[in-house]
């Protein structure tokens, strides 16, 4: 499905057969078959990641996430993507960020899969950061 926010001025795509909802801002599409979620946040915000360092992205993104490995980083001014493993309930968890700047606007997209079915999971993602677009 294709999702436009008119908080944030923006649009998405998520994997059409997921569940799907809102509430504060903050959009969650779920596979209840494998326990993957995606959400997406807008915060009014004129941040820019120039200043920003893998220590400050790993310390934000750590928290209440259990042994926490950042794998996979990369940054410009206006883009932050990383991947990440965790557990939680004794599942090694894959962790994948995009954090986006606008200047207006700071959009959070979070994936997070069990490992087990991130590859199953990896494209439907790739899918809907690919149609994400800010106006």
């Amino acid at each position: 499905g294709l999702h436009y926010s008119e908080y944030g001025n923006f649009e998405f795509g998520y994997p059409i057969d997921w569940k799907f909802g809102s509430s504060n801002n903050a959009y969650i599409a779920q596979d209840e078959a494998t326990g993957a979620v995606m959400s997406i946040t807008a915060t009014e915000s004129a941040v820019s990641y120039k200043n920003l360092t893998k220590v400050n992205y790993t310390q934000y993104a750590s928290v209440s996430r259990s042994g926490f490995v950042l794998q996979n980083y990369s940054a410009s001014d206006n883009i932050i993507y990383a991947q990440s493993t965790y557990m939680a309930n004794n599942t090694k968890m894959i962790l994948v960020q995009y954090l986006i700047a606008s200047g207006s606007y700071e959009y959070t997209i979070t994936f997070e899969t069990p490992q087990d079915s991130f590859s199953e999971q990896a494209e439907l993602f790739q899918n809907a950061i690919n149609s994400f677009r800010y106006f």
